[in-house]
């Protein structure tokens, strides 16, 4: 089986739960193996670690 990677910088997110349901984000950096720190300023996603 091969490794994809699917966490990386740059990439949009959708985000499913949460009082930010249903927008749009960008992971800005990655913090450990199950962390990420996203920013989406057009849909009104303040920057945070999730």
């Amino acid at each position: 089986m091969i490794f994809t990677k699917f966490v990386e910088i740059g990439r949009v997110v959708y985000i499913s739960k949460g009082k930010n349901e249903g927008k749009l984000a960008v992971i800005v950096n990655v913090v450990d193996g199950n962390k990420v720190l996203l920013d989406g300023p057009s849909t009104d996603v303040i920057r945070s670690v999730r």
